[in-house]
């Protein structure tokens, strides 16, 4: 359906979601939302994965509320990504090369009309067009990719712009 861009008042809503394994790059959004505090915002991964442990003792020890919401279903995980404000993924290649090829839920958040921040990693610049559908940053790099979310976050209508591209990107492609 088309989507709903009409945003709901609050925090801008953060989304990520994936295995929680070391190329999702779940460790630097963890250190790019501890970059961002003083910054209203909530910032939810659903997935689960061996760095689950890991991972949340990373957001506690760096004070970062981040919603970990686990495993969900396909229609859980549909409704998460239409009510998000900003979709990211921090893909990364890992120590054994391994590395998303074609992130799936980057296309799904696209077809849902947001925004995406991600990184500059396998097939992700096929998909998203930095500049036009949302922003891509170096693998890695915590400091670009808290700037690019507090980009999208201090400006709802590129927000709204990219989240538009984004969506006829999908339906022409």
């Amino acid at each position: 359906p088309e989507p709903d861009l009409v945003r709901r008042p609050g925090p801008v809503r953060l989304l990520s979601v994936g295995r929680l394994v070391p190329f999702k790059g779940f460790d630097v959004l963890i250190d790019a939302c501890a970059e961002l505090r003083g910054s209203a915002f909530d910032c939810e991964i659903i997935g689960d994965g061996p760095l689950r442990h890991e991972l949340h003792a990373r957001a506690s020890e760096r004070k970062v509320a981040i919603h970990f919401s686990g495993e969900r279903s396909q229609n859980e995980v549909l409704a998460a990504l239409q009510s998000c404000d900003i979709f990211v993924l921090a893909s990364r290649v890992d120590e054994r090369a391994a590395s998303d090829v074609f992130p799936t839920v980057i296309a799904e958040a696209m077809a849902c009309g947001k925004p995406v921040v991600s990184t500059r990693v396998a097939g992700i610049p096929e998909l998203v067009v930095n500049g036009e559908t949302g922003l891509l940053v170096s693998p890695g790099d915590v400091r670009a990719l808290a700037a690019a979310i507090r980009q999208l976050m201090s400006d709802e209508d590129l927000r709204a712009r990219f989240g538009r591209a984004g969506r006829e990107r999908i339906e022409e492609n």
